[in-house]
């Protein structure tokens, strides 16, 4: 669904939309204005009418993307009720946007990720790997949600396999993982579907993971091995409740020089996501290297 801003004359200058995700939950924020009419205030209300309409759904939320190269949506969020939940880094191709950036981007673009409540949430309990636990606190920390977080202990009736699904949006080179069902193999399937994303030209692929399976706190210790950061928690995603979303970067060297933040919260959170990349990304190298050394070494014995 979306609402547009029309002139006199019949020319479309604005748009904001909403666009389901899921039967729950839709990605709002689509939002578009002609330069010539910016600094009127009609994005805002083009999206108070937008939200009308969703408070008058089945949505029990919305999540979008605020954009990081200046802080008007950021601002947008915090007003309406809402929480930056996390980034999606290195999301896509490079854009140009008329009025804000100097011409084209220099690298992929990245953008913060909000959500709102629409609905009432109901009470959940979320199992967070330790690694990823710290990023989802910190969201937590400014909302009202009604989440706990579960004791962690191995659960006994676990399947012995992982379920899910990959795509690929071979345009920004991005691809998904979405977990359906977490599996005592859960490390070695997210593995290979990584590797086959890669392969395919993916520059960056996002896992979705059901955040209120607490075997995901034992079996998803070992996702930073993979080289996967965190990137959002969204409530109430589906019928499976909450998900947690990590991401994979193919190059870390990210650049913040045309990012705004509104504020300091919003600051810490992205700039700890940045961190963990980057972290992540040099334990892999030095994996690497090591098993290089090794291998040279055993070669060496042998010879």
């Amino acid at each position: 669904m979306g609402e547009v801003a029309v002139t006199a004359d019949g020319e479309v200058v604005a748009h904001w939309g909403a666009l389901f995700i899921t039967p729950s939950l839709v990605e709002s924020g689509l939002a578009l204005t002609d330069p010539r009419f910016r600094r009127r205030g009609i994005a805002a209300q083009l999206l108070e009418r937008v939200t009308e309409r969703l408070n008058e759904s089945d949505i029990v939320g919305r999540m979008g993307e605020p954009v990081l190269t200046h802080t008007a949506t950021q601002e947008m969020v915090l007003r309406s009720g809402g929480a930056i939940v996390g980034a999606y880094l290195s999301y896509g191709v490079p854009v140009a946007q008329v009025g804000i950036t100097d011409g084209m981007l220099a690298g992929r673009r990245s953008l913060a990720v909000h959500y709102i409540e629409v609905k009432p949430m109901t009470e959940a309990t979320l199992w967070i790997p330790r690694a990823y636990e710290p990023f989802v606190r910190m969201v937590l920390d400014h909302c009202d949600w009604p989440r706990s977080f579960g004791e962690v202990h191995r659960v006994a009736d676990t399947p012995d396999e992982t379920a899910l699904e990959t795509s690929l949006d071979s345009f920004n080179k991005r691809g998904e993982i979405d977990v359906r069902t977490i599996g005592l193999d859960l490390i070695e399937v997210v593995d290979t579907a990584l590797d086959s994303l890669r392969r395919s030209g993916a520059e960056v692929v996002h896992v979705r993971l059901p955040a209120n399976d607490p075997a995901l706190a034992v079996l998803g210790e070992g996702l930073t091995v993979l080289g996967l950061a965190y990137s959002v928690m969204i409530p109430s995603f589906s019928e499976a409740g909450d998900a947690l979303v990590l991401q994979w970067i193919a190059d870390p060297e990210i650049d913040t020089s045309s990012w705004h933040y509104y504020n300091d919260d919003i600051a810490q959170l992205i700039g700890g996501i940045l961190a963990q990349v980057h972290e992540l990304s040099d334990r892999g190298a030095q994996q690497r290297r090591r098993a290089g050394r090794r291998a040279a070494l055993f070669a060496a014995l042998d010879s």
